[in-house]
């Protein structure tokens, strides 16, 4: 039942080729009617690598940027080069301050680390030391000029033999109170600068402390009766503590027994106690916390007047008993005394100590030490005046009337004669003087470890620019040089997009490198919805041999059963012997392609392999979205008039190589015709390769025709009726007398047909099936031929590496 409505002649060939193949990756069609998008979206995937970046450190850390920048899926490799580290080593500078600035510029400049050292040998440190100069604030203006004029630091020391000075001393007053006060007259009388300070006499500090008593109620009531009668503020201490025991009893069987028991004791001692379960879920014991005293005695007088047994434990802990009542500290001892007979007249024992605080509360006048006698006279004349006792001693201060000039410790000669100058332009003495300790005066910079040449170039530079000399030399160590390699992107044009960032954001120099082969797809809009296409197809009466095995009948009047023939047009075949059946296919006069199984009646029941197909069958197939681009089927929108772009010498490798008979190497003038027709090579290659069986048929090989060898690769114009004679009749007609020329002009007449057909361009084996403008110029009826045909051709690509797929998938409203 296959392509009813189309005349065999040329198109037998495609007939025979079609049952077989035809890939096609998704769909398009150049229609009359349809719409096409010309546009291609690249599904290829690309991923991306960056230029050698030096140091796996490095990299780590420009690849953990890059992934928190962008979210992208990203590692690195390394790429087998190496990259040495060196190192940057200046010429001398004079001067510590001067190699710290240039160091400092080469680091801000740069941006590499790097240190200074001394250089050659060590020299003295040396101070310059003055004459001597009288008074002091003398001395401090000079040392300021000094300083000011030479930028360098230094400082005072005295000279010669000191003279002691004096201070004069008061008599002691009592009371911090009442030496302020004559303090306070003293300084405004004389001007002169004084302080107090204690001159070594107290007073004890006294407290009264009573006998024990027993409770701490108890001791609470007698500490208020006390203050209350003497006005003394007091508070009680313990003085004799207890220890503390826990008492358990031995057990006693049943709960409500032993809580009986409990409430029983607790009654008669007016204690607390509790019981607690045992390892016997049914046996109990009695416990009592902490007792001490007349409750641990009323306890164990209690158990052993019962007979009960019972263990004491000591807790550890302890409770006081006994209390004492202490006073608060004061230095009236007297006001102490009375309070005595608060104790004494209830005859209990109490006594009055020392608490050994004392209290220093007398104080003496001590001016500041001078050599000045006039203020010393004065000083103890303001105290005679008053008839107020006072003194003069020496202190053990002395005091200088001449001081040197010392600077701080130089090294550069020239701060030394800087130094120097300052004294003798004024006409003073000045002299140099080693401290006896030294440094350096000459410095190199050396740089730390720089990875790479061009850093270490343009470390160079630094130098170079300035006129001063340095050198670099290699460390013998090295680095690995990696690069960084990112997820895949899907299309050429978003990752060169890409590149560009990496380029703009990053300034890394990088590359797209294609990972995987996907197809670049177009889009055909039938501009008819899917069940609208689905009617236009049942009207065709579309076959299928899905239900090969269901039952059919065919009456038994209209069979030739000698000759197993169909007598008639039009013949329904039923799913059931009789009439009110459904029809499920229609047999013409002369068909012969069924098999009688039985006589049912008036009926044969038949084996038949086309049946009617169903809607649901048909919308199946017609429904692109029942294929995904992952599967095989996804060939059947193959575009077949786009070529492949196929690597030739892979092709001859792993297709056309010696199993491929007279198409052997023969992938070039495939190449060739796809060009010239721009038909898809593989497609080409697939369709020869099933015709001439692999390049083993007689019209492949050459067959001589009129007394030419005459060759012909696609089948073309081989009828079933006589394959050899009527190929090589059309071989010879077209000229074909080479294997190259069968090639490509077998490949102009497959163009002609259907892929570049002047009613409609049927240019995917999705399209040869299904043709919405045209639907009788359809290669078959067979709903599923468009899918029985993709994996011959599939497998072909399988075995490439280097293609480009064109897919054209349909689109309806």
């Amino acid at each position: 039942m296959e392509h009813s409505r189309i005349k065999k002649g040329n198109l037998e060939p495609f007939k025979r080729f079609f049952k077989a193949i035809l890939p096609t990756i998704l769909i398009s069609s150049v229609l009359l009617f349809p719409s096409q998008s010309e546009a291609y979206t690249d599904y290829s995937v690309w991923k991306i690598e960056t230029g050698g970046l030096i140091g796996e450190e490095s990299v780590k850390t420009s690849l953990d940027r890059l992934k928190a920048e962008t979210n992208w899926w990203a590692t690195y490799e390394p790429t087998g080069a190496v990259s040495p580290y060196y190192q940057l080593y200046s010429g001398s500078y004079y001067g510590e301050e001067n190699v710290k600035n240039v160091l400092n510029q080469f680091q801000t400049t740069t941006g590499f680390k790097a240190a200074y050292q001394p250089v050659g040998n060590p020299v003295p440190y040396k101070q310059i030391i003055s004459g001597s100069y009288y008074g002091e604030e003398n001395v401090k203006q000079i040392l300021q000029s000094f300083q000011e004029s030479t930028g360098i630091s230094g400082t005072y020391v005295p000279t010669g033999n000191g003279i002691p000075k004096k201070r004069v001393l008061s008599g002691g007053y009592v009371g911090e109170d009442s030496v302020k006060e004559v303090l306070r007259q003293f300084q405004e009388a004389t001007g002169i600068t004084a302080s107090y300070e204690s001159n070594g006499q107290y007073s004890d500090y006294y407290h009264l402390i009573s006998g024990g008593y027993y409770g701490e109620e108890n001791v609470k009531s007698i500490l208020a009766d006390f203050t209350a009668q003497t006005g003394i503020n007091a508070s009680y201490v313990p003085s004799y503590y207890a220890d503390t025991y826990s008492v358990i009893s031995g057990g006693f069987v049943g709960e409500t027994t032993v809580q009986a028991i409990v409430n029983q004791i607790n009654n008669d001692l007016g204690l607390t106690a509790k019981y607690v379960g045992t390892s016997n879920p049914d046996v109990f014991n009695i416990v009592f916390d902490s007792l001490y005293g007349d409750s641990l005695s009323k306890v164990t007088a209690y158990l052993d007047n019962k007979h009960w047994w019972y263990s004491k434990t000591a807790t550890g802990n302890k409770v006081p008993l006994n209390y004492n009542i202490v006073s608060e500290p004061s230095l009236d001892k007297s006001k102490l005394d009375a309070a005595l007979k608060f104790f004494q007249s209830r005859n209990w024992w109490a006594s009055v100590n020392p608490t050994g605080q004392k209290l220093y509360n007398v104080f003496q006048i001590v001016t500041s030490p001078t050599v000045d006698d006039s203020m010393i006279n004065n000083a103890l004349a303001f105290f005679s005046n008053r008839g107020l006792w006072a003194t003069s001693e020496l202190s053990k201060e002395l005091a200088y009337p001449y001081f040197n000039i010392v600077s701080e410790p130089l090294l550069e000669n020239e701060k030394v004669t800087n130094a120097l100058s300052f004294f003798q332009k004024r006409g003073w003495w000045a002299a140099p003087q080693e401290t006896g300790k030294y440094g350096y005066t000459v410095f190199g910079i050396t740089s730390e470890p720089i990875l790479g040449l061009d850093n270490s170039n343009s470390a160079l530079n630094f130098f170079k620019e300035n006129g001063w000399y340095a050198v670099s030399t290699s460390t013998g160590k090295t680095e690995g040089v990696f690069k960084i390699v990112t997820g895949g992107f899907q299309g050429y044009e978003t990752a060169l997009a890409n590149v560009k960032l990496l380029a703009d954001h990053y300034g890394w120099w990088s590359t797209p490198v294609k990972v995987q082969n996907g197809p670049q797809v177009t889009y055909t809009n039938y501009n008819l919805s899917l069940y609208e296409m689905l009617n236009l197809q049942m009207n065709q009466s579309p076959q299928t041999d899905k239900y090969r095995n269901d039952p059919a009948y065919i009456h038994s009047s209209y069979v030739d059963l000698a000759n197993n023939k169909i007598t008639v047009d039009g013949l329904n075949v039923r799913s059931g012997p009789g009439t009110s059946y459904a029809s499920v296919a229609k047999l013409n006069a002369g068909f012969t392609g069924f098999k009688v199984l039985e006589t049912v009646g008036d009926w044969y029941r038949i084996s038949l392999t086309w049946r009617n197909a169903k809607p649901e069958d048909v919308e199946y197939y017609l429904n692109p979205n029942n294929f995904p681009s992952d599967s095989n089927q996804y060939f059947q929108y193959l575009k077949l008039s786009k070529p492949a772009g196929i690597n030739v010498s892979e092709v001859n490798e792993k297709i056309l190589n010696s199993n491929a008979g007279i198409l052997q190497s023969t992938a070039g003038i495939f190449a060739q015709a796809a060009q010239l027709y721009n038909i898809n090579e593989l497609y080409l290659i697939s369709h020869a390769l099933l015709e001439t069986g692999n390049g083993q048929s007689a019209l492949a090989k050459g067959i001589n025709y009129n007394g030419k060898v005459v060759y012909n690769m696609y089948g073309y114009g081989a009828y079933d009726s006589c394959p050899e004679t009527c190929g090589a009749q059309t071989a010879y007609e077209k000229g074909w007398f080479t294997p190259e020329l069968a090639i490509i002009g077998g490949a102009e007449l497959i163009g002609k047909g259907y892929i570049y057909n002047d009613t409609f361009q049927q240019d995917t084996i999705y399209k040869m099936r299904w043709n919405p403008v045209l639907p009788y110029h359809q290669y078959a009826t067979d709903i599923a031929w468009a899918s029985k045909q993709v994996n011959n051709i599939y497998n072909l690509y399988k075995l490439l590496d280097n293609y480009t797929l064109y897919v054209d998938i349909p689109v309806y409203k």
